[in-house]
Order: C-alpha cells, then sequence, then structure tokens
C-alpha cells in the first residue's frame, strides 16, 4: 500500500494495488477520479465465486458502486462491463436461463 502522512494513507499514481477494492477505494478522497473502468466479478459464473444468494452479490456490488460514486469527479464517469446473471433454477445447478433483477 502507499506511504502514511499524517495518519492517512497515500496512494501513488501510476501503481496497482492488489488489495480488495472495497477497502482501496475507502483509501480514496473524494471527487479525487476523473474515469472507472471496470469489470465486476460475474455472480456465480467462475470458480471465484463468494456469494450465497443474488442478494448478497448485490449488496456487495451495490457498496462498492457507492464508493466508487463517492470517489469520481462530478462529471462521474464510469465504464461498466458486466454479463448476464445466471443462477439456480429448480434443480438444475448452472442454468443459462437469465434472472430479471430489479435494482
Amino acid at each position: 500500500m502507499g506511504f502514511t502522512q499524517g495518519g492517512y494513507y497515500i496512494i501513488e499514481l501510476n501503481r496497482i494495488y492488489n488489495i480488495d477494492c472495497k477497502e482501496g477505494l475507502k483509501l480514496l478522497n473524494e471527487n479525487s477520479i476523473d474515469l472507472c473502468v471496470t469489470s465486476p466479478p460475474y455472480y456465480n459464473a467462475r470458480e471465484y465465486s463468494q456469494w450465497g444468494n443474488i442478494d448478497e452479490y448485490f449488496n456487495d456490488m451495490r457498496d462498492i458502486f457507492t464508493e466508487v460514486y463517492r470517489v469520481l469527479k462530478n462529471h462521474k464517469v464510469l465504464v461498466l462491463n458486466v454479463g448476464d446473471i445466471v443462477g439456480q433454477i429448480g434443480k438444475t445447478k448452472w442454468s443459462t436461463k437469465k434472472i430479471p433483477y430489479n435494482l
């Protein structure tokens, strides 16, 4: 992580940090980012899935994008790559049927 100054972390420009985005976003000042480009994890579509249900997934995404909104400058430019939401329907563990969800 960056270095501290007066008890606050200083994020270095042009450096990659391998930390949880929820923690990393909290280190950034409000209105400090011009653009956010991201491809969040797909819900239960990959081996790294960590959510028990769709509500847990959307709660995590809501928390993350609340922080993204906070750190984006006034023009709030966000480029988001998302896939279809798939999940268990009936007895089939993985289904290609899309699950509608209202945010």
